[in-house]
C-alpha cells in the first residue's frame, strides 16, 4: 500500500498471520517474531487479534474482501459456540469449531490442514447447505491420513483444493472418496448443530396461504398441510435444543458439561466420601466401521480414577448400559492417565462397544473425592 506507515505495515502483518496461522499459533505449533521484534505466540495470539478488531461488530473499512472473508474462520476460532474433535473414518482425527444462527453472517466452512494453516473457505463438496441455520465452521485435519489426501489436492498457491493436482485417475478417484467421506462427516457436525428450529404453526400458516390449501393440525408437533393438488408437507416433529449433555451417535458434542450430582457415604474414620457426577464437557461419541462400536472424547479436569457410565438414550429417557472393552464385558470404563491425550492434556478418548446398538448414546463420569471432618 502506498504512503503506508511502518505502524500500519505491521497493523495489516499482524492480521495476515492471524487469519491464516491462528490454529497453529494458538496450539503452540508456531511462534513469529515480527520486524519490530514482538514475538506471537499461544500466550498472546488471541489477545493481538482483539486489539486488530477481529471481534468488532463493524468491519475495517480498510479489509479487503478476501480479509474480511478469513476473518470469519478467526472469529470461529476465537469465540465458537461449539467445538470438539471427531475422528473420521478416512481422515483420522479433526478439530471442528462452529458459530450458528445470529453468530454467523452465511453458510461457510474454511479448512486447514496439519501445519494449521488455513487453505480456503471455499472447499469442494461445501457448495449448498438446504434446510440449517447459518453458520460458519473452522476445521483442521490433524490426522496424517487426511493431511496427505487433502495437500495431494491442495493447489501451488495454497489457497484451493483442486481435484486435477492429482494427475492418475485412479489416484484421484480414490482421494476424492475419501475427501468425499470426511465431507460428509462434516456436513453431519453442521446438521446437529446448525439444525433449523421453525415454530411449526408458522410455518404450515404460511404454506397454506401461499398455495390457498386447508390446514389442519393432526397432532400436538407433528402439523401437516392438505392442499386441492393433494401435496403434502409435513414439518416432523419439532426439534430438541441441546444444552450440555449430548445425544447422538456421532460426531457431535457439547458445549460444557456443567450439570453435577453429589452423594456421601462415611466411614469409620469420620470423614466423608463425596461421589461428583458429572456431565463431561466436550463430549464427542464417534461411531467406528464395526457395528456397535464407538470412540468417545471427553475433556475432564476431576480427580483420577474417575468411571465413566454409558446410556443408551431413548423417548423416554436413559438407562445405564453394560459395554465391551476388548473381550471384557464392563458396568463402566475406567478413566484413569492411560486414556489422557498427550496433546491435550485435559482430554480423553476411551474406545468401547455395545454389540448390536445404533441408536443415541450418552455418558457421565463419576468421581470419588474425600471430604475431611473438623470435628
Amino acid at each position: 500500500m502506498e504512503n503506508e506507515t511502518p505502524d500500519e505495515f505491521l497493523e495489516a502483518l499482524k492480521l495476515v498471520l492471524l487469519t491464516n496461522f491462528y490454529y497453529a499459533l494458538a496450539n503452540n505449533k508456531l511462534h513469529i517474531t515480527l520486524p519490530d521484534g514482538v514475538i506471537i505466540s499461544k500466550e498472546n495470539c488471541k489477545d493481538i487479534a482483539i486489539e486488530l478488531g477481529v471481534m468488532n461488530s463493524e468491519p475495517n473499512p480498510n479489509w479487503d474482501d478476501s480479509t474480511l472473508d478469513k476473518v470469519q474462520s478467526l472469529r470461529t476460532m476465537i469465540a465458537p459456540d461449539f467445538d470438539g474433535i471427531a475422528t473420521s473414518t478416512e481422515f483420522e482425527d479433526f478439530y471442528w469449531a462452529i458459530r450458528v444462527g445470529e453468530n454467523a453472517d452465511g453458510k461457510r466452512v474454511g479448512i486447514a490442514r496439519k501445519t494449521g494453516m488455513l487453505i480456503t473457505r471455499k472447499p469442494p463438496k461445501f457448495e449448498k447447505f438446504p434446510g440449517v441455520a447459518n453458520f460458519d465452521v473452522f476445521v483442521c485435519v490433524t490426522g496424517h491420513k487426511g493431511s496427505l489426501v487433502l495437500r495431494s489436492l491442495e493447489n501451488p498457491a495454497h489457497d484451493a483444493f483442486e481435484e486435477d493436482r492429482i494427475s492418475d485417475p485412479q489416484k484421484r478417484k480414490v482421494a476424492m472418496a475419501k475427501y468425499s467421506r470426511f465431507a460428509q462427516e462434516v456436513r453431519d457436525i453442521i446438521r446437529t448443530y446448525a439444525k433449523l428450529e421453525v415454530n411449526e404453526e408458522e410455518l404450515t400458516s404460511d404454506l397454506n396461504d401461499l398455495l390457498s390449501g386447508d390446514s389442519s393440525t393432526e397432532a400436538e408437533g407433528n402439523n401437516r398441510v392438505e392442499f386441492p393438488q393433494r401435496v403434502k408437507i409435513t414439518t416432523g416433529i419439532k426439534p430438541i435444543r441441546r444444552t450440555f449433555r449430548l445425544t447422538g451417535t456421532g460426531g457431535n458434542g457439547s458445549r460444557r458439561g456443567r450439570t453435577q450430582r453429589k452423594t456421601r457415604k462415611r466411614n469409620s474414620g469420620g470423614s466423608d466420601f463425596a461421589k461428583v457426577v458429572r456431565n463431561p464437557e466436550n463430549l464427542v461419541f464417534i461411531p467406528k466401521a464395526e457395528p456397535g462400536k464407538f470412540e468417545i472424547y471427553f475433556d475432564y479436569r476431576g480427580s483420577l480414577p474417575a468411571r465413566l457410565t454409558v446410556f443408551k438414550s431413548g423417548d423416554h429417557g436413559s438407562e445405564p448400559t453394560s459395554f465391551l472393552q476388548g473381550a471384557d464385558r464392563k458396568n463402566f470404563a475406567q478413566v484413569t492417565e492411560a486414556e489422557r491425550i498427550e496433546s491435550n492434556r485435559d482430554r480423553f478418548r476411551i474406545t468401547l462397544a455395545i454389540p448390536g446398538y445404533s441408536g443415541a448414546v450418552e455418558a457421565t463420569v463419576e468421581e470419588e473425592v474425600v471430604i475431611d471432618n473438623a470435628d
